[in-house]
This record gives structure tokens, C-alpha cells and sequence, in this order.
């Protein structure tokens, strides 16, 4: 966090306004680069109320909202008998809806004080727990050699038992050559960054060594000469590789709004306002901080709505939804066979996409559907035949969204669940066909009207 105290003598005169305007903007545009949630707090007298009247005035707020920061306090702060004006003030960048701001009436100043009340939540990166593929040594010839030599037993009968042979066998592959590994608090930080390379994070610690050195012989010139050097060398590397990866990143999303968004929240540091991770809830004038207690409580809620919302919904026993079907389809619903060219199209079509239990990164599916292909056309031939699902494919990683308005509410909360990849194949496969059916349907009760 950045904090700035300013103050602004209150002249108006348009050249002495201009060169505090520029001095502003000299030291927002430092703040913003440093990625930092900034509060800017003090007298500016810039009254707000006169925003629409005086140039100035609004000349200050825009070039505050332009780098996204805000003022908190909206009510006068300087009020007498003739006047009430918001000179001071509290601009953030910080769009948490918790946070709570306003005046501080005292007699000791004809100005009100100023307070802001934001609930940050101190993330220990040590108790956090997180998992990642690594692909240090992997090698994509490797893995398809692996792949290849599998034995998949094709004549099992059971879908669960079919489906938990496909997948036993995939996985391990998949951990053997690219293993999960748990990321210490550090790489947990950098993976923030992610465009600081390995290369990059290399130079980091020279520069960091060439500082401490530094520090040790402050007589030494040939030291501090060294270090501004190689420090001015891992400023431009760091600012040329994150303006890569941001063009990239524009670039590959492209036509996707909520990703080109969600670039531009984390380059102007705004954070994103569904939270995922609860603290506490209230449940009966109860506080609950423990996390299995809210995971059962969050949970009950989800699995409970729709019977609790169904009970509310009047019952009218004359009326049947059969009386809104006038037109009746006769022709029965039939499953074609899928193919494999069907499942490849289907796999190389994947988003890269967070997933659910039972799944593999998308990527290494590309790499070897041809390998999988057989056993995996197998299995959902067999859900198609049989009606049954796979048991595995039923269970799914459910993350509860923020909608707004208390934090502590569990009605406040909707839930998103992250499936298995492999039910996101076999749920595609069956929308195409199910959309055919529907769709020819449709065609031929127009058809039936025309005749008659």
C-alpha cells in the first residue's frame, strides 16, 4: 500500500493550478506503475460541490479518475453559515464495497476529519496450500511414449469400472512426467507476477546481492556504479517482459470481454469484487470463523435452495403442464453413435480452462487424444447406451461468488462448480445431438402447420 498526505494552498490562479495539476500527475502515474493500492488524503481545496462550475476543480477530479482513483468522501466537509464545500478528502484506488468512509464532526478545526475503514484481509502465504503441474523436465516425446504403451481394458462392461481404468491409467501418466508440486510462499508471490521469468527472477537476486553489498561498503564506487547498472538493466527487463506478456495476453483474448477486462483490472490494480475465500458467517445472530463449519454451512445452503424456494411457489391443482403442449412430437428421441473424429474436434476445441476432480490440463490432452482416443470414444459409447453415468464425473469442485451487499450473509453467495473435463466432452457431444433432435422437431411442426 501507498500512502500520500498532500495539501494545496488555496489559490485558484489558473498557472499556479496547472503546476499542481502537473506535480499530481507526475506522482500518481509513480504510484499506479508500482501496482499498489494507493490513499491519497488531505486538504486539496478543490471543492467537488462545483465540479460542473469551475474548470480547475473538475480538471483535478479527472485527472484522479483517470488513473482509476476516487474520491471516498462525498458529504461537506467544511461547513459555515454561508457555505458547506468538500476540500478534503480521501482518493483510493481501492473499489471495495466494505469500505467505510465519511466526517468526523469536532470543534477543534473549522474542518471536519476525514476517516476511511477498509477490512483488509493479511494473507499468510505460509498456511496457504497450493498445487501446480511441474513442468520442469517435461518432455512431450516422453509423455507420448508413456501414453502409447498403456493397456486399456476396453472388454470391461461396467461404465465405473471402465471410466476408473481410462483415468488410473491417464493420470499416472500424467504425474510421472509432469508431478504435482507444492509451491513454497515465494513462488506462490511470483506466480502473481507471471511474467517474471526464471531468467528474470535470476537477475533479481543478483540486483538484490549487488544492493546488500552495496550497503556494506558505502565508500566503494566501483560497487554503487555496478549496482545502479545492473539495477537500471532489471528495470527495463522487467517493464519489456510485462508488456509482452500483456500484449500476448490482449492478443489471445482478443474477443473475449471478461478476459480483456479482467487484463485490465490487474494493470490499473483493480481488484476484482467476487470474493471466493469467506471469513465468517452469521447464522442466527451466530458467528462462524471455522472452515469446516462454514464449508458444511455454505454447502447445506446450496443443496437446500431449490427444495426451500420450490416451497414457496403456490400449487394450482387445475392446471397441468401438459396443457401447454398442444403439439405433441411422436418421433422418439435416438442417440447417434459418436465418432472419433467427433471426440478429437470436441478435444482440440477446449478452452484452457479451470477444472474440476478427476480431469487433466487441457494442453496434455491435446497432446495424445489420438493415443486416448479409443478408450475414451469407448466409454462414452457406453454412457450413450447404457443411460448411466459415470459415477466419478458426478462430483464437482463448488466455489461460492460474492453477489454484493453483506459478506457474512450466506444468501449473499452463488455457487459455480468447476467439472471434470471429461464431462465437459461427453456433455458436448450430447448438446450436439439433442440440439439436432430439437432443432429437425421444430422444422416439422412448422412443416405440419403449412399443411394444415
Amino acid at each position: 500500500m501507498s500512502y500520500v498526505d498532500a495539501y494545496r494552498h488555496p489559490h485558484d490562479i489558473v498557472d499556479i493550478f496547472k503546476d499542481f495539476l502537473n506535480y499530481l500527475e507526475i506522482c500518481i502515474s509513480k504510484l499506479t506503475k508500482e501496482n499498489k493500492t494507493i490513499y491519497i488524503c488531505g486538504d486539496f481545496n478543490a471543492d467537488l460541490l462545483k465540479y460542473e462550475d469551475n474548470n480547475n476543480y473538475k480538471k483535478f477530479y479527472d485527472l484522479a479518475s483517470s488513473y482509476g482513483i476516487f474520491p471516498t468522501i462525498l458529504l461537506p466537509t467544511r461547513v459555515t453559515e454561508h457555505s458547506a464545500t468538500i476540500v478534503d478528502n480521501i482518493f483510493t484506488n481501492n473499489l471495495d464495497k466494505s469500505i467505510k468512509s465519511g466526517n468526523i464532526k469536532t470543534d477543534f478545526s473549522d474542518h471536519y476529519s476525514q476517516f476511511i475503514s477498509v477490512q483488509n484481509l493479511i494473507i499468510d502465504l505460509k498456511s496457504i496450500t497450493i498445487y501446480k503441474r511441474d513442468y520442469s523436465n517435461f518432455s512431450e516425446k516422453s509423455f507420448r511414449d508413456d501414453m502409447s504403451i498403456q493397456n486399456f481394458h476396453n472388454d470391461l462392461e461396467n461404465i465405473d469400472d471402465q471410466f476408473q481404468d481410462f483415468y488410473f491409467k491417464l493420470e499416472g501418466c500424467v504425474d510421472r512426467h509432469a508431478p504435482l508440486k507444492k509451491l513454497t510462499p515465494k513462488e506462490i508471490k511470483l506466480n502473481q507476477k507471471p511474467w517474471i521469468s526464471k531468467e528474470l527472477n535470476k537477475m533479481i537476486k543478483t540486483k538484490n546481492k549487488l544492493f546488500n553489498r552495496k550497503k556494506r561498503q558505502p565508500n566503494n564506487e566501483n560497487i554503487k556504479i555496478l549496482y545502479n547498472l545492473f539495477r537500471n538493466r532489471v528495470n527495463r527487463e522487467l517493464i519489456k517482459s510485462k508488456k509482452y506478456y500483456y500484449t500476448k495476453y490482449f492478443e489471445e483474448n482478443n474477443n473475449n470481454s471478461k478476459k480483456v477486462w479482467e487484463g485490465i483490472r490487474s494493470i490499473i490494480n483493480i481488484k476484482n469484487s467476487k470474493k471466493t475465500s469467506i471469513n465468517q458467517l452469521k447464522i442466527n445472530d451466530r458467528i462462524i470463523d471455522q472452515p469446516k463449519e462454514i464449508a458444511e454451512t455454505v454447502n447445506n445452503f446450496f443443496v437446500e435452495i431449490g427444495t426451500n424456494t420450490e416451497k414457496n411457489i403456490p400449487i394450482n391443482p387445475s392446471t397441468r403442464p401438459a396443457k401447454y403442449l398442444k403439439d405433441y412430437n411422436n418421433v422418439n428421441f435416438n442417440i447417434s453413435p459418436i465418432t472419433n473424429k467427433e471426440i478429437v474436434e470436441i478435444i482440440t476445441d477446449l478452452d484452457n480452462k479451470s477444472t474440476g476432480p478427476q480431469s487433466i490440463p487441457v494442453y496434455l490432452l491435446k497432446l495424445i487424444v489420438d493415443l486416448i482416443i479409443n478408450p475414451l470414444s469407448n466409454i462414452i459409447s457406453n454412457s450413450f447406451t447404457s443411460g448411466v453415468f459415470p459415477n466419478a464425473l458426478k462430483v464437482s469442485k463448488v466455489i461460492p461468488i460474492h453477489k454484493g451487499e453483506s459478506a457474512e450473509e450466506v444468501n449473499n453467495y452463488r455457487p459455480i462448480s468447476l467439472l471434470s473435463i471429461f464431462d465437459k466432452i461427453i456433455e458436448k457431444a450430447m448438446h450436439k445431438r439433442l440440439y439436432s433432435f430439437l432443432n429437425s422437431a421444430f422444422v416439422r411442426i412448422i412443416q405440419l402447420h403449412l399443411l394444415y
